[in-house]
């Protein structure tokens, strides 16, 4: 479900926004867009505000889907995995498997839907190594932050449907890394039983409202 409020004067937009909240989910786009999705209080309940060269509101949206479709468009484009044998004089010996097995598992899932995880916080990797994983994956873009369960952060890489997801304590510290590959990682998702919740929920809650969009 999505429909555009960009119709509604500042007083409506403040109304909804009071109405609306911002939940535990936020996708900050990084490819030079001048846009940021929130999700409300509601779970699946997405608002997306797209802002012109004076940081007006140009477009702002409203979803209602297990992620948004910011969060989506990072799957259209982008490049293959890059596993060419690195420089001998770079000490990266344990990180160009995992690239050659994120290869492999990138052509199962589409292949076969099957989804992949690889702990990065198991295994020997140094500084350098990780780094190097970062530079051959690329930065996507898309960044999430989620606080529904301690923080997690979510980014896209340059070859589509492979996630960085790393988890953090309440001190800040990572204590889970991991490279996904899935269309869109679980922890940014609304479950089904919420969406349906949350879409009868906001419905009841706008109807008042609609007639001044429209």
């Amino acid at each position: 479900i999505r429909d555009s409020l960009s119709a509604l004067d500042e007083e409506s937009r403040d109304l909804v926004n009071q109405i609306l909240g911002e939940g535990e989910v936020c996708v900050t786009l990084t490819d030079g867009t001048l846009a940021r999705t929130q999700e409300s209080v509601l779970a699946g309940v997405w608002r997306t505000l797209h802002f012109d060269a004076d940081d007006r509101v140009a477009c702002d949206l409203l979803e209602v889907a297990d992620a948004p479709l910011s969060v989506r468009t990072a799957r259209e484009n982008g490049r293959p995995v890059n596993t060419d044998e690195p420089d001998p004089s770079l000490d990266v010996h344990n990180a160009l498997p995992i690239l050659i097995e994120l290869e492999s598992a990138l052509a199962s899932y589409l292949d076969t839907g099957k989804r992949h995880s690889t702990n990065l916080s198991l295994l020997p990797l140094s500084e350098a190594e990780v780094e190097f994983l970062d530079e051959r994956l690329g930065r996507g873009p898309v960044d999430v932050l989620s606080r529904a369960y301690g923080k997690c952060q979510v980014i896209s890489t340059q070859t589509p449907n492979i996630w960085w997801v790393r988890y953090y304590n309440a001190m800040g510290t990572l204590i889970l890394n991991t490279l996904e590959v899935m269309s869109i990682p679980q922890v940014v998702c609304a479950a089904t039983e919420d969406l349906r919740d949350s879409a009868k929920r906001l419905d009841d809650i706008l109807a008042p409202y609609w007639s001044d969009v429209e």
